[in-house]
């Protein structure tokens, strides 16, 4: 990792952390600056590489079983963070979560990855304790904050497009793809399926979701 973007990749850790403040307004002005930050980031290193695109694999975690909090991260990751993710099997007890793209925005995803897992988990125990219901209902809304998160995000690449010229990543966007069905012969779509047995739970989770102080627009 170069220096200058060691500093940035310390400098939006430091600033989602305080996205967690429990003061509204400075924990919103973090979220919208590390937004800011990454987008911006994001953009120019794929238009300054954009003729020696590297592409280079991470394992982000390793796990007997991938938990349905694992899955919906790693679908918002590869939706928006401009890496693929895939499980790799390692042997019969172990799997792989793993993570390819240009190494600055697998320094990005790995740290997200951790961020993101740590705000489902939080959030879930937060609505529990505060609300009648039982352990049962994390699925549901775990699967509202997924849904919710990624209707944010979406709407936030949309207008990204629309205010930065977002064709290096695009292209880069392709060539990864490209790269994945050539290295490892699997199509790039992840689709997130699951049935939520709780209406409140899963409108509660969309909500969360959609206010998550993350405030992120990768294209």
């Amino acid at each position: 990792m170069e220096p200058d973007q060691g500093k940035l990749i310390s400098r939006i850790q430091k600033l989602l952390n305080l996205s967690k403040s429990s003061n509204q307004h400075e924990a919103e002005q973090a979220a919208t600056l590390a937004q800011r930050l990454m987008a911006k980031h994001s953009i120019k290193m794929a238009q300054l590489n954009k003729e020696t695109w590297e592409f280079n694999s991470r394992i982000l975690k390793k796990v007997a079983r991938a938990s349905a909090t694992d899955k919906y991260v790693a679908t918002i990751l590869h939706r928006h963070f401009n890496v693929r993710m895939m499980y790799s099997r390692a042997g019969k007890k172990e799997t792989w979560l793993v993570a390819t793209g240009t190494e600055d925005n697998l320094d990005v995803a790995e740290y997200m990855y951790k961020y993101l897992n740590d705000s489902f988990d939080r959030c879930w125990k937060s609505y529990y304790n505060e609300n009648s219901t039982t352990r049962n209902s994390k699925t549901s809304f775990q699967l509202g904050m997924y849904n919710g998160l990624n209707d944010k995000l979406k709407t936030q690449k949309e207008e990204m497009a629309r205010e930065s010229d977002c064709t290096a990543l695009v292209v880069m966007d392709t060539k990864l793809d490209t790269y994945m069905k050539q290295k490892y012969s699997i199509s790039t779509r992840r689709n997130t399926t699951v049935r939520a047995g709780d209406s409140a739970a899963k409108a509660a989770g969309f909500a969360t979701g959609r206010s998550l102080s993350i405030n992120k627009a990768l294209s």
